[in-house]
């Protein structure tokens, strides 16, 4: 009765989210451990109640608590060898992970947490251990690099949590092997690089992984951003190729596969930043941005967001600088669009003073220079109702 209230006490920490929950669930676990060690029959501490305190101990912490999973892990294995009910599985291995990748923020966080899994993973190897951390784990390593800003260091080291979930894989441990997220944080590191090499990094992985995970269209767009992040000179033709490949799963009834706005947009995003090139380039990125912009309004599924317009002008403004009243007529024309689409949020405002000089703006907005009319923004959701003057003001000060 008594070890069912207590269990019960420490879930209730565990579901409470309070940020004292891993102190109290420490509490009331020594104050179990001290009750048993005074020969209270009544209590036991089995694999349930570690489970629940490292749970409790692996919520947003701190290195501490991060520290004290470790060793309740430790005290786990020893007390297993006298009571199988107190073994740690590959749950337990993920939470003590868990707690070290979310003990901080940066490079020392994502260390120390892949130190932790490594030494898990080694523990495992060695017989010390009847589980290995599994790919959630893994996953929780893979998040903390991908939020560093040590750019080559989250490479390298992901890419060796990497390769250990493989040579895992390979030895039978499926639980430990890659899954859709796993490749999307790895999209998400590589993306941090915005270089050629890892952009065919990030595409290498998703071929070798083809036919085994799964895809949906999130992993592919995720692909995608990566391509449109790095400088590749052919990165709008890669992405088409991405998109040619959704369309054909979602010819094929893979509804999930249908492209989105968002997938529009990381096009438009790739071929604005493609004005490095020389003019032939450029060209061909303009008329891809272009065809891409004429698709999505002509499409049934989806439409233009205030994202889609923002990224067309500045596509056209980076694209089209050899023509400069061709840029501003297109431009205009794009921005009527937009005003009659009710989709005037504040990137669109910020890309047409960036690309067009202050008086051609000011003209174009006409009378509406101070506010916009609430028609403009009628379908923005995020629109921060700033007044189009002090925007005008802080963007030129930016500049």
């Amino acid at each position: 009765m008594l070890y069912m209230h207590l269990r019960s006490v420490i879930n209730t920490f565990r579901l409470s989210g309070d940020r004292k929950a891993a102190n109290m669930a420490l509490h009331v676990l020594n104050r179990m451990k001290k009750a048993i060690r005074e020969e209270n029959r009544t209590l036991k501490v089995d694999r349930v109640i570690y489970k629940t305190v490292l749970t409790c101990l692996a919520l947003p912490t701190n290195p501490r608590h991060a520290s004290a999973s470790y060793e309740i892990l430790q005290e786990m294995l020893e007390a297993s060898k006298e009571n199988e009910d107190v073994k740690p599985d590959s749950h337990c291995c993920n939470l003590v992970v868990k707690a070290f990748a979310k003990a901080g923020h940066g490079r020392k966080t994502a260390t120390h947490a892949q130190q932790i899994l490594v030494d898990l993973v080694q523990q495992y190897r060695a017989g010390k251990m009847s589980a290995a951390p599994g790919t959630a784990g893994f996953n929780q390593v893979l998040n903390a690099w991908s939020k560093t800003r040590d750019r080559r260091d989250a490479v390298k080291n992901a890419e060796t949590v990497m390769k250990l979930m493989r040579e895992l894989r390979d030895g039978c441990v499926e639980y430990a092997k890659p899954d859709k997220s796993t490749i999307s944080l790895m999209f998400s590191i590589y993306a941090l690089q915005k270089n050629e090499s890892m952009a065919q990094n990030a595409q290498d992985l998703f071929d070798s992984f083809m036919g085994e995970i799964d895809y949906d269209r999130m992993l592919i767009e995720g692909l995608m951003n990566v391509w449109a992040k790095s400088d590749t000179p052919n990165k709008t033709e890669k992405i088409l190729e991405l998109k040619r490949l959704m369309e054909e799963k979602w010819k094929r009834g893979e509804w999930n596969m249908r492209p989105t706005t968002r997938t529009y947009n990381i096009l438009l995003n790739a071929c604005s930043y493609a004005a490095k090139g020389d003019a032939e380039d450029r060209g061909r990125a303009l008329e891809t941005a272009r065809e891409a912009f004429r698709e999505l309004k002509g499409s049934n599924e989806e439409k233009p967001d205030p994202i889609t317009y923002g990224t067309m002008i500045q596509a056209v403004c980076n694209l089209s600088e050899d023509e400069p009243d061709k840029k501003v007529e297109e431009v205009k024309e794009i921005f009527d669009e937009c005003c009659r689409s009710g989709m005037v949020g504040d990137m669109v405002v910020k890309e047409m003073w960036g690309g067009l000089d202050k008086e051609t703006v000011e003209e174009i907005f006409g009378e509406n220079r101070s506010e916009p009319p609430v028609s403009w923004k009628r379908n923005v959701k995020d629109f921060r109702s700033m007044k189009l003057t002090q925007m005008l003001g802080r963007t030129e000060n930016a500049r």
